[in-house]
């Protein structure tokens, strides 16, 4: 077995991508990354990666006649080429601007006229057709890259459009080369790197501008907690529009770990038993469905199967979870292991080492669910503001719930208000055009995150919810929906949910159902007996839940979705427009005619 080397962690006066670029040039021939084409997994080494970024970045060149610092859209899928664009931009002194493929046209507009790019690189034609209906110019007077197509497409017209692969095929003279690597060496740590969009869940997101010293002082701080070097690999798939897979993925440049890139969820799922990763890089949500698989088709087994599924989880709970080791326990999760955590354990891959979770909460009852079968999961709390670096668990400190104790490169403190407040070198510059916006959120060097938290007695932070979230009943009660919310979506029954309540009495509920329960039943209209299944899962979650945050009363919706709004493209809930599309749906609940949830007699009214 090779022996895991720890990468050296770069000096602090080498925060900006020229790090990355000499950890790259360092490792020449040595396998960086796997992608999956027509014939298997294609690899690529680090060499071919410098290389390909060096050309790109000698073409952009000759796209800025001016030599100033290009905004450069990214409007693609996770890929190697996001990759070699993104270093590209980078090394020239640009500033990356990620679009996400699944949003809306109206996101895309209010980007384009936010960031002005001057230069954009398109995942294929579709995208570019798409843009094209929203800014006519865009491959006309405004050049484009096209990573698929043809090379044709761009031969056989006059317009201003480029093939990635024709540029990749190119020979760029030494001299081309050399300005780049000039333009590399210059960098300084207050170069801005990206416009960093929010999620805008309460509007039209805003752009955070992050610099090469906010991004890669967050890599740097992650590769000083986590035990990970060139002998792990990972697949990657979350987008690189968000900034937890960006600096997380500058952090896997530094440790020199593979890559094996994958384009969807399905993908995804099935590439962990082909690949057998060590480490897995996960969004809540995705955890959350794998979470409520295994007990539906746990619940749909024979009597003997549940007893022994019942019985291997108590065990791997008992190790794992409560961490006893005595003699009986370590015999029984030997058979436990042969039995059933191992099948589990192995839908990750055989090597799986940890996973890391961000990009939203994760509730502790997931994460004992995972542990129980040996997977240990580290998650965190950061913000797009925050440059992807705030409170985590890791290694040498590990809570099952929480999302950990500040470390020493990062001030947190609580306002009076409870309010996470965030100071530390990776923390963004301000908004982009927005002076108002940022002068409410940065104050006196602290990021003012508008999430809520507290401290349990050992210093472990727990998110509470957003400010603007926060819902008063009517009788002055204070409550954070998303801790409500959370219970629900453990339920394998529920798909989704969102709380309402603000002035009102009572809080009621629209909830989701899982995909199993509507499997029979595809029509518009939901059928009683899943009113009554849905309502035992919410009397059996109110029993936990205090006077004031029970749920009275509750109705059945499709789904949330990108396409009406109601999510972003990172799948976090919309409520402003939640609460208005579904008005007359919340409005109805309170109706004295309706009855309470537990009656089943519910009124659809969508």
């Amino acid at each position: 077995m090779k022996q895991r080397i720890q990468n050296r962690t770069p000096a602090s006066d080498q925060l900006t991508f020229a790090s990355l670029d000499e950890a790259i040039r360092t490792r020449g021939q040595t396998s960086y990354a796997h992608q999956k084409t027509t014939n298997g997994w294609q690899t690529i080494s680090w060499q071919m990666l410098r290389c390909n970024y060096l050309a790109v970045a000698s073409f952009l060149q000759t796209l800025v006649s001016d030599h100033s610092n290009p905004v450069v859209g990214i409007a693609c899928s996770t890929r190697y080429e996001w990759n070699i664009c993104d270093f590209a931009i980078l090394a020239i002194g640009g500033i990356t601007v990620g679009f996400y493929n699944n949003d809306r046209d109206e996101i895309f507009q209010h980007i384009l006229s936010n960031a002005k790019p001057s230069i954009l690189i398109v995942e294929n034609e579709n995208t570019l057709n798409r843009i094209q209906k929203i800014c006519s110019t865009w491959g006309h007077s405004s050049p484009v890259i096209l990573i698929d197509g043809t090379a044709e497409l761009a031969n056989k017209t006059n317009k201003n459009i480029f093939y990635l692969k024709t540029i990749l095929e190119q020979t760029f003279t030494r001299e081309a080369i050399h300005a780049v690597e000039n333009s590399i060496s210059s960098l300084t740590e207050k170069t801005i790197a990206s416009y960093i969009y929010t999620s805008g869940t309460s509007g039209l997101p805003k752009a955070a501008v992050l610099t090469h010293g906010n991004l890669f002082y967050t890599a740097n701080v992650y590769t000083r907690y986590y035990p990970i070097s060139q002998e792990d690999s990972a697949l990657t798939f979350l987008p690189f529009s968000h900034v937890f897979a960006r600096v997380m993925y500058y952090s896997s440049i530094q440790w020199g770990m593979q890559h094996y890139y994958v384009r969807s969820v399905e993908e995804l799922i099935s590439s962990f038993a082909q690949v057998n990763p060590s480490l897995g890089l996960v969004v809540p949500r995705l955890l959350e469905k794998v979470h409520n698989k295994i007990i539906y088709h746990s619940n749909q087994s024979n009597s003997l199967s549940k007893i022994i599924f019942k019985y291997s989880v108590a065990i791997g709970h008992r190790y794992y979870v409560q961490g006893k080791k005595d003699l009986f326990t370590q015999v029984s999760l030997k058979v436990a292991k042969m039995l059933v955590l191992d099948k589990i354990r192995n839908l990750f891959g055989k090597n799986l080492r940890f996973l890391g979770s961000g990009g939203g909460h994760l509730s502790k009852s997931i994460v004992e669910f995972f542990l129980q079968f040996g997977i240990p999961i580290y998650q965190g709390y950061a913000t797009t503001e925050s440059g992807g670096l705030g409170v985590f668990n890791h290694p040498s400190c590990y809570r099952l719930e929480g999302v950990g104790l500040p470390v020493k490169e990062v001030n947190v403190k609580l306002a009076q208000d409870q309010e996470i407040l965030i100071k530390s070198a990776a923390v963004f510059q301000g908004y982009l055009h927005d002076t108002k916006a940022t002068e409410e959120t940065l104050k006196n060097g602290w990021l003012h995150t508008g999430d809520t938290g507290q401290y349990d007695e050992t210093g472990n932070l727990f998110i509470i919810g957003r400010k603007k979230d926060l819902l008063i009943t009517a009788y002055g009660k204070n409550i954070a929906p998303t801790w409500i919310e959370e219970k629900l979506l453990s339920s394998h029954k529920i798909e989704d949910a969102v709380i309402y309540g603000h002035n009102k009495p009572y809080l009621v509920a629209l909830i989701v159902p899982a995909e199993e329960l509507l499997q029979e039943d595809d029509n518009d209209i939901f059928p009683k007996k899943i009113y009554h299944c849905i309502s035992k899962e919410i009397d059996r979650i109110n029993q936990s839940l205090s006077q004031h945050e029970k749920i009275k009363r509750f109705d059945l919706i499709k789904a949330f979705d990108i396409e009406s709004g109601t999510m972003t493209a990172t799948f976090k809930k919309r409520r402003t427009i939640i609460h208005q599309k579904y008005k007359n749906c919340f409005d109805q609940l309170y109706q004295e005619s309706v009855p309470l949830h537990n009656t089943i007699n519910m009124v659809t009214t969508h």
